[in-house]
């Protein structure tokens, strides 16, 4: 721009390397159990698309447990900690509202 009269500006933030993957990998929530003081820790996590599908992941998983451990009271006071990659708590799910959630119940009929 020479003799333009007109300052060359430049770019300072990031260029798209393109060796790097158009693909960004999923973000991975972690879906701890939280049980009184006891916390059973989701080593393994699970790669979703957003906090919503976290969110419905650990419904999904409450649900399940109420339905299979039954007699353990316990679990009505428990809550679901579900974390990202950095260990930041995205969402907290406690049981007893699985229960109150009937999104997914069967109509009555009458």
């Amino acid at each position: 721009m020479a003799g333009s009269g007109k300052e060359a500006v430049r770019f300072t933030g990031s260029r798209h390397d393109p060796n790097e993957s158009q693909f960004r990998s999923m973000p991975r929530y972690f879906f701890n159990t939280r049980i009184g003081d006891e916390l059973i820790a989701d080593p393994e996590g699970e790669e979703l698309r957003n906090p919503d599908r976290a969110w419905e992941m650990a419904r999904a998983m409450i649900r399940e447990l109420l339905m299979t451990e039954r007699a353990d009271e316990r679990l009505l006071n428990a809550t679901v900690e579900v974390t990202d990659d950095a260990g930041e708590i995205v969402l907290e799910f406690p049981f007893a509202e699985a229960l109150l959630d009937g999104r997914d119940s069967q109509v009555t009929r009458h």
